[in-house]
């Protein structure tokens, strides 16, 4: 039930966001480092989606069965900025 899995999707944002940037924090040195930027891309492209397409989309309908896309943007935001204010400097 889509309602019900909800607190799931947000949780499994968050251990995601940290997951990646704990990996990236691990990895040595590199010409590159991990950010949450891929995460808010999807998320970013997901919100247009239901923005721009009909409830009749099955796509959609698929990811409104999701937290909204804008407020998970704004929570995997806000969990990454906490994390990064938590790293020595």
């Amino acid at each position: 039930m889509p309602l019900f899995n909800q607190p799931n999707e947000l949780a499994a944002d968050q251990w995601g966001v940290i997951n990646t940037l704990e990996t990236g924090k691990a990895r040595p040195p590199v010409q590159y480092h991990f950010t949450e930027r891929g995460g808010l891309l999807l998320l970013d492209f997901f919100s247009r989606i239901e923005s721009s397409a009909g409830m009749n989309d099955p796509f959609v309908a698929f990811i409104t069965s999701h937290p909204n896309s804008r407020f998970r943007y704004q929570n995997v935001q806000q969990i990454a900025q906490t994390w990064w204010s938590q790293q020595p400097r």
